[in-house]
């Protein structure tokens, strides 16, 4: 939403005032409330905080698909995976997945000389060491 437009503010003003108190309005409010997971926090502790009390807003009680979101937000071992990259701050918070998914499927290929699953593993953790780490282990 920082990037949009005027006009677009405008539309999404528009229908969250058309759909008020409706499951679409829940949809949006809950969404920014997950991305700003991602956006705002600057600790791991602050994110557990915020991560506590969205769970306590009790989310999972308006539709079954909410019950399936908080579940998996209160999995401690999913969520720290998605928080690992505060307490590590040469990980940038946002990467193009589309670069890695590109690197493995070049991997993937006998031609370009991975010929076992090894292999492959051994070289992606090479490029993510060398793309996000800078060479240091």
């Amino acid at each position: 939403m920082d990037d949009w437009s005027f006009q677009q503010h405008q539309t999404i003003s528009t229908i969250l005032s058309h759909y008020k108190n409706t499951i679409i309005e829940d949809i949006l409010i809950l969404k920014q409330k997950i991305r700003d997971f991602f956006l705002d926090f600057q600790s791991q502790e602050e994110a557990y905080a915020r991560r506590d009390e969205l769970l306590s807003e009790n989310w999972h009680l308006k539709t079954k698909h909410f019950v399936n979101i908080m579940k998996f937000l209160n999995s401690s071992y999913y969520f720290k995976y998605m928080a690992a990259y505060l307490s590590h701050p040469q990980i940038p918070k946002t990467t193009n997945s589309e670069n890695i998914i590109q690197a493995w499927r070049q991997m993937e290929k006998v031609r370009y000389g991975f010929k076992s699953d090894k292999g492959r593993l051994d070289h992606l953790k090479l490029y993510q060491v060398k793309r996000y780490l800078n060479n240091e282990i």
